[in-house]
């Protein structure tokens, strides 16, 4: 079924983006394994496009809180500001751009090296007459939810797996930003990327088709993937590269989104 889309052209200092919205997200499907989470899932899904469309149509406003948060995320350089906001529009968009995705809240369907397999890698074996090496959207080598303790993971071309880890995470269980950011508005940063951030950074990853990754931090930075406010700043402010890998970070687009969400931010040393 064809779904209503309106598309219109945003207009930024330095580009210009076309953002489409929908009336719903044909596109996108939740499987029934989701079923007891479904509530959570739509609404935390819904949240995440509504983050992606405020970046995009308000990432070039001059505001101490816009403009910090992109300085703490993105680095000095502009450039690296246009970059980040299309890569976020490529999110807002998704849901009028398929290919279909497929999100999961279990993922037994993927295993590792099946007894028919000699192979040492991750499979899927939704059809168990045909698995399919997986290919993972961040990088060549993973692991499933219950190895990786995860909040959840992104597999190309479209499928998002949410990890029981991604649920509850809010003040009070909840699961989207909208039902507490105007109680706890000087809450630190990170604690506002629960699932509807979660999905948000796994949306990225998809729809950067294989462009949007979790880079790792220098040595000299605490090596480790580019995860949380912190670990994000020191990402676009290292000095061998700048911030050219923080447009092409997930969690970096995702703090953005939130950040620019949120209805407070103004320290951008503590991301409170």
């Amino acid at each position: 079924m064809a779904m209503a889309r309106f598309c219109r052209s945003v207009y930024h200092l330095l580009f210009t983006i076309s953002l489409c919205t929908s009336l719903s997200y044909a596109a996108i499907a939740v499987d029934p394994s989701c079923a007891q989470k479904a509530a959570s899932v739509n609404d935390a899904l819904r949240e995440a496009f509504e983050m992606a469309q405020n970046v995009v149509v308000n990432g070039a406003a001059q505001d101490a809180r816009t403009v910090g948060l992109f300085f703490a995320l993105m680095g000095t350089d502009r450039q690296y500001d246009a970059r980040a906001v299309n890569a976020i529009a490529g999110v807002a968009n998704y849901a009028v751009q398929p290919p279909t995705l497929t999100i999961y809240c279990d993922d037994t369907f993927i295993v590792q090296h099946p007894v028919s397999l000699t192979q040492n890698d991750w499979w899927d074996v939704r059809n168990p007459n045909a698995p399919v090496l997986v290919s993972s959207a961040v990088a060549n080598t993973f692991s499933n939810c219950a190895v990786s303790g995860f909040l959840g993971y992104a597999i190309l071309p479209g499928v998002i797996i949410l990890c029981p880890k991604a649920f509850g995470r809010g003040p009070g269980g909840v699961d989207i930003i909208g039902g507490f950011r105007n109680t706890v508005q000087a809450a630190p940063l990170d604690s506002y990327n629960i699932l509807s951030g979660t999905i948000f950074h796994e949306l990225a990853h998809i729809a950067g088709q294989g462009n949007v990754i979790d880079w790792t931090l220098n040595v000299q930075l605490g090596a480790g993937p580019a995860y949380g406010y912190q670990a994000c700043v020191s990402l676009a402010h290292q000095t061998a590269f700048g911030g050219v890998k923080a447009p092409n970070n997930a969690d970096s687009l995702t703090l953005l989104a939130v950040g620019n969400f949120r209805p407070r931010f103004l320290n951008t040393k503590d991301g409170v």
